[in-house]
């Protein structure tokens, strides 16, 4: 859960996508384009974050993959 109450999905498709996204927007970033990121959440509403937002948010989403790996979650 985001520190804004909404869910992301956990399921390998939901992470392929969530990290597509990233990757296209972090060397959108790189080559100087301001292009909002648009997440979609569990309950299907749209998140638009700039790219620091997104970044900040897929750092704590690995963490907490991270975090439920190693209790065993999948």
């Amino acid at each position: 859960e985001t520190s804004e109450g909404w869910r992301l999905g956990w399921q390998a498709d939901d992470v392929a996508l969530l990290t597509g996204l990233y990757v296209l927007a972090a060397r959108a970033n790189q080559l100087g384009v301001s292009q909002p990121c648009v997440v979609t959440d569990m309950a299907g509403e749209r998140h638009t974050l700039t790219f620091a937002e997104f970044e900040a948010l897929m750092l704590a989403y690995g963490a907490a993959r991270a975090a439920a790996s190693a209790g065993g979650d999948t």
